[in-house]
């Protein structure tokens, strides 16, 4: 996690500035790895990640707050075992091993263990759980993480993020068809702004993902150390050459 705390990403964002929104973001092959990600995240693991995010006032996605917190709250005997407890509060993401390759992975939880039967060599991933046979699933197995450069992305360099997370490959054609369907065939007066994103944002992100119709807005708008280019960047050039064809 401490490296991860360092790692940035670069982002050119597009912005209307008349209708202070964030129309879309230039990213990394990297940093939409990240993005795909969350769809791999337990419900129960948001709920904690987006609570801790926020401390006291936590944002709220509809009403699993308040199935988290009572879970969390209730004592240990009304459950089967402690186990079943911590598989609602603390559950383990089934796409662990590829998570942990992300340049910047949001969830905190520990490193995923298969725990076995001795007998019969069914297997979990709590520690203790009790098998079909009746004997308790201890012995330890680490999971193999199989490094490696990619995690769900191959191909595209870099992909156009739209203000409401719809994610597509950076090419002219393509991205000329989103651009006019969110109402902008002139191009030349958004403003092109560099921003440098880190673990901090990418969980802030996480959070208005789910809260928010407008995402990158939320999150970006409101952030002062960004870097104002003069407008007419090399991607607005090129989609507006495209739009005019």
């Amino acid at each position: 996690m401490e490296s991860q705390s360092k790692t940035t990403f670069p982002l050119r964002v597009l912005v209307d500035k008349e209708k202070r929104r964030v129309v879309a973001a230039e990213a990394t092959m990297n940093f939409v790895d990240i993005l795909f990600g969350f769809l791999a995240l337990p419900m129960g693991t948001i709920v904690r990640l987006v609570e801790a995010e926020q401390g006291q006032h936590p944002a709220v996605i509809g009403c699993m707050n308040n199935l988290y917190n009572s879970v969390e709250k209730l004592g240990d005997e009304v459950f089967v075992n402690d186990v079943r407890k911590q598989m609602l509060i603390r559950p383990h993401n089934p796409c662990d091993s590829l998570c942990r390759k992300l340049k910047i992975n949001v969830d905190d939880s520990e490193d995923v263990e298969f725990y076995v039967c001795i007998s019969c060599n069914y297997y979990s991933t709590f520690p203790n759980e009790i098998c079909t046979c009746g004997q308790p699933m201890i012995k330890r197995k680490m999971a193999d993480h199989n490094p490696g450069n990619g995690v769900f992305l191959r191909g595209s360099p870099l992909f156009l993020i739209f203000d409401d997370l719809k994610i597509i490959p950076s090419t002219p054609g393509r991205s000329t068809k989103l651009f006019l369907q969110h109402g902008y065939k002139d191009l030349s007066h958004l403003l092109d702004i560099n921003i440098s994103v880190g673990f901090k944002e990418i969980n802030s992100l996480l959070k208005y993902a789910l809260t928010s119709k407008h995402p990158l807005t939320s999150l970006f708008l409101p952030m002062k150390s960004v870097e104002i280019k003069s407008v007419d960047p090399c991607l607005c050039h090129d989609q507006q050459q495209q739009v005019n064809t």
